[in-house]
């Protein structure tokens, strides 16, 4: 998906491909099935997504950063999850890109303080 982000998704709160390589998953049943559904109905609803919605992969990706992560509510919707670490490192390097770019952005724009 990440090589071509225009590729159409269609969203599911229930075991999917992104689902394929966790050990949860046995043979195509979530073990914690409760928790991940919550996962997705809570991301979703934040997104203003409604299940079985298809939308463009880049389209997804935005929406999430826009209203989950860029909003601090990532740990809130599914910070009780076993790969939180995982998640909590990528939040925290999009923060820093996002940070770098806006100092930069500044500095395009006439920050010059002429020393």
């Amino acid at each position: 998906m990440e090589a071509d982000p225009s590729q159409k998704i269609r969203l599911k709160a229930e075991t999917d491909i992104i689902c394929e390589n966790c050990p949860n998953n046995a043979v195509g049943v979530c073990t914690t099935q409760d928790k991940v559904k919550r996962y997705d109905e809570e991301t979703l609803k934040a997104c203003g997504i409604a299940e079985g919605e298809e939308l463009s992969f880049a389209d997804f990706i935005d929406r999430v950063k826009e209203r989950v992560i860029d909003r601090g509510i990532r740990s809130k919707i599914c910070g009780d999850c076993s790969w939180d670490y995982i998640c909590s490192e990528k939040e925290h390097e999009m923060n820093m890109r996002s940070a770098f770019v806006e100092h930069n952005r500044g500095d395009e724009h006439g920050s010059d303080t002429g020393d």
